[in-house]
């Protein structure tokens, strides 16, 4: 399975569902410290654990990340450069548009970013992950 070559420190999480988690997913915490698919209708503040940087099969574990640049996670979005992208309401998504609020919430994950100081093509993202609105849950 690809892995994303990144620039940030993560973690190792596990996926304790029984579907693969695919690469560059929004997960979330779940109450038993293993990961999934978040989405921003049902997400709570302190769930988000990161975007994968590889596939995670079923009961397996995979590394994920919170902070700093990852790269091609964005690419085919569209992306122009410093363009925020948010948590989408189809679990483990990235979007350019916020949800509708509400009764979602609204998670901006990062900023989009040239892959370098070369190139037009906008596929990475520096996480910086901000509420902007919770979801009434």
């Amino acid at each position: 399975m690809a892995k994303a070559i990144q620039e940030s420190k993560g973690k190792y999480v596990i996926n304790n569902t029984a579907q693969i988690i695919p690469i560059f997913s929004v997960l979330t915490w779940l109450p038993d410290g293993t990961v999934a698919k978040g989405n921003a209708a049902t997400i709570s503040t302190s769930s988000f654990a990161g975007i994968n940087l590889g596939a995670i099969d079923p009961q397996s574990y995979g590394f994920a990340v919170k902070t700093g640049n990852v790269k091609n996670a964005i690419a085919g979005l569209g992306a122009v450069a410093g363009q925020y992208v948010y948590m989408d309401i189809i679990s483990g998504q990235l979007t350019l548009t916020p949800p509708i609020s509400p009764p979602n919430g609204v998670y901006k994950i990062g900023k989009a970013e040239p892959t370098d100081n070369s190139s037009s093509l906008i596929t990475d993202i520096f996480l910086e992950f901000e509420v902007i609105i919770e979801p009434e849950l």
